[in-house]
């Protein structure tokens, strides 16, 4: 678990995580005719980014949620889980840029939306091969070794 605990749906919102998802889906496919009509941007007649900006701000607080939860608990907890080790990177000063809470949501929600698109689909040499690249690439990035992810996926 990346999180450290299973999230019930309405930990989320009221409409659930399955439909967070699958309107976060019906929006990242829909075509957005400000940017062939550049002029209508900013009248927003499909509502889109209105409705972006509410899914942002959801995920966003789930997020801050999940990362003060861990703040809050971070010493009284016997093990501790992907979000802790980006919380002690965070609050150690090692990663080579200022790394903050936007840095952690932007991960987190990078390696859950990946983790349930393996559970959604079978896991390739493809996807194996993107882990390993994006475990190499954070470890540049951050300038600390963390170890495989397989072990966050458990």
């Amino acid at each position: 678990m990346v999180f450290g605990k299973k999230y019930v749906d309405g930990d989320l919102d009221n409409r659930g995580f399955k439909a967070i998802g699958k309107e976060v889906e019906h929006l990242a496919a829909t075509p957005n005719l400000g940017y062939f009509f550049p002029f209508l941007g900013a009248i927003d007649l499909q509502g889109l980014t209105r409705r972006l900006k509410d899914l942002s701000k959801v995920l966003d607080e789930f997020l801050e949620k999940i990362i003060d939860e861990h703040a809050q608990s971070h010493g009284q907890k016997q093990s501790t889980d992907f979000v802790d080790t980006m919380l002690d990177i965070m609050q150690s000063g090692e990663a080579k840029f200022q790394f903050d809470r936007s840095h952690i949501k932007a991960i987190l929600l990078f390696k859950n939306n990946k983790m349930t698109s393996k559970k959604v689909n079978s896991q390739s040499t493809a996807s194996k091969a993107a882990d390993s690249k994006f475990s190499a690439e954070a470890e540049s990035i951050l300038g600390v070794t963390f170890g495989s992810l397989e072990a966050v996926k458990a």
